[in-house]
């Protein structure tokens, strides 16, 4: 509130709503799209149902579109990405894992 009083709106409210909870599949397709853009792999769609991360053995590259990939390590830079590495395109990527 107190940013956007700073731009000169006087009556603002901001609203936390924590249910349901944010996921991943909320993403839409231009932001995954721009995800892929940057260099990232955007998160599998998993429609709210539990996942291991071992289902995610296979991510596509955001570079060059190949699915032969494999796992270099479960957790990245943060907790929410995985490394992967692409056998076609030789380059690693991460991946988000999905919420």
């Amino acid at each position: 509130e107190t940013a956007v009083r700073q731009l000169g709106i006087q009556n603002v409210t901001v609203e936390t709503v924590l249910h349901p909870p944010w996921s991943t599949d909320w993403i839409t397709d231009a932001a995954r799209e721009k995800l892929r853009q940057f260099g990232l792999a955007p998160p599998q769609k998993h429609g709210g149902d539990l996942i291991s991360v071992a289902f995610l053995d296979v991510a596509e590259c955001p570079r060059c579109g190949s699915k032969n990939t494999s796992i270099k390590n479960s957790f990245g830079p943060t907790l929410c990405r995985m490394i992967y590495y692409c056998h076609d395109c030789q380059d690693a990527f991460e991946q988000f894992k999905p919420l």
